[in-house]
């Protein structure tokens, strides 16, 4: 991805021939991101969509030697659990990482979260 600080120009006469966006110009829209957003170091990968899933209709990549699943990284919002979500992966045989987050507390970012944090009962405090 690359990480530009203003919005991609597109020009219409070069980039939109025949009504249509050029592959080149498409690539550069989808590989684009933010400035800011550079602290997720993400990789994009394009692939041919073949085959459609008979059960969802919908298509995918299997992983393979060209293609592995490395991370993955658990939202703020999401309702797995880490071992929920090994317990998913097994099948790479512990290759993948897994990744709590949640929100920083300073900056608009998602960060890795490094503790478990349980509160079981809220703590009074008295006035001194």
């Amino acid at each position: 991805v690359a990480y530009k600080p203003n919005r991609l120009k597109i020009d219409k006469k070069q980039d939109l021939k025949k009504g249509e966006i050029g592959e080149e110009t498409m690539r550069r829209i989808l590989t684009t991101k933010f400035a800011d957003w550079r602290y997720e170091d993400e990789v994009r990968v394009f692939a041919r969509l073949d085959k459609r899933d008979s059960k969802t209709g919908l298509y995918y990549e299997d992983f393979s030697a060209d293609l592995s699943l490395r991370e993955v990284i658990i939202g703020p919002k999401c309702h797995f659990s880490v071992s929920d979500l090994n317990n998913l992966i097994t099948k790479y045989n512990g290759q993948v990482k897994v990744i709590p987050s949640r929100l920083a507390f300073m900056t608009f970012r998602v960060i890795e979260r490094k503790m478990k944090v349980l509160i079981k009962k809220p703590i009074k405090i008295k006035n001194v």
